[in-house]
C-alpha cells in the first residue's frame, strides 16, 4: 500500500520509530477511555513492538495518521476486513492528545473512507463506538455513518456498565 495525502495529513505506512509514540498512549487513560472493550490497558512495550512489526507486514490493512509536512506520529486507522461479504471493521486512534479535536480524525476517516470503498473494494463499513464518545458519534454521523443498533451495557469501566453503539455505512451512501 501507499501513501494517501489529504489536506493536511497523510496515512502512511508504519515505521519502527512510532513504537514510542504508540506505547506512550496505549499506557494513558484519557487516550485508550474511548477504544473497543477488547483494548489491553496494559500493553507492554514488547506487544507494542509485535503490533507494529505486523503492520509492517504487507497484509496489514492500515495506516499511521501523520503529520503531512513532517511525516510524524498522530495516531492510526485501520480494518479487520471480512473479504468473503466485503466488510471492513474500522478503528481509529489519535493517540497524540495536543492533536486531538482539530479535525485529524475526521480527514483521515475520509481518506480511509475512500481508500476503502474504492481501492479495497469494499460493500460496507462498520465500527463500534462508546456510548459517552459524544465527539467521534458527531463525526460518524456527519461523514454519513447510520445508527444500527445498540449492545446494551456491553462493558465495564469507570466503575459501571456502558452501551456500544453499532454504527454502519455502505459503498452507495458514500
Amino acid at each position: 500500500m501507499g501513501r494517501i495525502i489529504g489536506k493536511n495529513i497523510m496515512l502512511r505506512e508504519y515505521k519502527e520509530e512510532d513504537i514510542e509514540k504508540i506505547q506512550k498512549w496505549v499506557t494513558d487513560r484519557d487516550v485508550t477511555r474511548y477504544l473497543s472493550s477488547h483494548f489491553d490497558f496494559s500493553q507492554s512495550l514488547k506487544k507494542t513492538e509485535e503490533f507494529v512489526e505486523n503492520a509492517m507486514d504487507s497484509d496489514f490493512t492500515g495506516f499511521v495518521i501523520a503529520d503531512k509536512k513532517t511525516g510524524e506520529y498522530i495516531g492510526q486507522i485501520d480494518f479487520n476486513i471480512d473479504r468473503k461479504n466485503r466488510v471492513g471493521t474500522l478503528g481509529i486512534v489519535i493517540g497524540i492528545k495536543k492533536k486531538q479535536n482539530q479535525g485529524i480524525g475526521t480527514e483521515a476517516m475520509e481518506l480511509f473512507i475512500n481508500f476503502g470503498f474504492n481501492e479495497l473494494n469494499l460493500n460496507r463499513i462498520e465500527l463500534d463506538v462508546m456510548s459517552y464518545n459524544k465527539k467521534a458519534i458527531r463525526v460518524y454521523e456527519k461523514l454519513g455513518f447510520k445508527k444500527e443498533g445498540c449492545k446494551r451495557k456491553k462493558f465495564y469501566r469507570d466503575g459501571k456498565y456502558h452501551d456500544i453503539y453499532i454504527y454502519g455505512l455502505l459503498k452507495e451512501e458514500w
